[in-house]
């Protein structure tokens, strides 16, 4: 079994953090880049733990979803020293 999690304002991620950790689960993280900062102690927590981070952007022209995608990967470097290639595109016209 797998678990991907998605979530647009980092909101809830401490409550599935420790309801995963109270069933020794693993799961993948979709974040978008702004939500990153305002999350750094919390990514680390997740990174810690063995949970997966990507990032989840909005779809759009190519050259604005590597922009995303690069800011993206420079806030999770600084704050947990990690970088990832697992990338989630949304339809931009979807909530």
């Amino acid at each position: 079994m797998a678990l991907a999690f998605r979530h647009t304002d980092g909101t809830g991620l401490a409550d599935i953090l420790d309801t995963l950790a109270q069933y020794n689960l693993s799961a993948l993280f979709f974040l978008p880049p702004d939500a990153i900062g305002d999350n750094a102690a919390l990514i680390r927590c997740m990174v810690g733990a063995g949970h997966a981070i990507g990032l989840s952007v909005v779809g759009g022209p190519a050259s604005d979803a590597v922009s995303l995608l690069s800011e993206g990967n420079r806030l999770l470097e600084l704050a947990a020293h990690i970088n990832t290639h697992t990338v989630l595109v949304e339809n931009k016209d979807e909530d």
